[in-house]
């Protein structure tokens, strides 16, 4: 594909190319321009070659990735005050971004991908030592919801140190987009 795109702009630029014959024919320059003898128009147009060529592919592949982020997010922060701008760099870009920590980086694909079918659940701490994560969406069933609750809070007692004594759970709430939250008695959990 690559060499096929630089044999057309190759022909297209050459001394005696289309590009070069439409100028002397309209007056615009009297003779032709030697487009690939020069360092500065060779790398204007292998620039706009890779442009060409990777638009469409990286286009998708950020496409596909926007659409992967949960709705309820974009909303939250949209309810909580934040402007475009903001949710673009706050929410967007940190989604988009490839991060070690949330497995988006690995070494190990055919292992990430075993623990992703397997319904590996991802979750993170803020400063607080809070957990916020979705555990489904209004068009859930009950059971839908309970189930997910129940995979997550068993996650979370998984990951449970070995060394911390005492209550690891000091209070769940659970909270939809809008609305107030209901708190659950942790010790049920522990």
């Amino acid at each position: 594909m690559a060499s096929a795109f630089a044999m057309l702009f190759f022909m297209l630029f050459s001394d005696a190319g289309p590009v070069n014959a439409l100028a002397v024919s309209m007056g615009w320059i009297e003779e032709p321009v030697r487009f690939l003898t020069q360092k500065t128009t060779v790398r204007t147009l292998v620039a706009v070659m890779n442009l060409l060529m990777w638009y469409g592919n990286t286009t998708l592949l950020l496409m596909s990735g926007i659409l992967g982020i949960d709705n309820s997010i974009f909303e939250a922060a949209r309810i909580d005050g934040a402007n475009p701008f903001t949710i673009f760099v706050k929410v967007t870009l940190p989604s988009l971004m490839p991060n070690p920590k949330a497995g988006t980086v690995t070494m190990d694909v055919t292992k990430a991908i075993n623990d992703i079918k397997a319904g590996k659940i991802e979750y993170r701490l803020d400063k607080t030592n809070i957990i916020h994560v979705p555990i489904g969406k209004a068009s859930f069933t009950e059971e839908q919801l309970s189930d997910n609750f129940q995979t997550l809070i068993e996650a979370i007692v998984k990951a449970r140190p070995s060394t911390l004594k005492g209550q690891y759970m000091k209070s769940i709430v659970l909270t939809p987009t809008m609305g107030p939250g209901v708190k659950v008695n942790p010790a049920k959990f522990a």
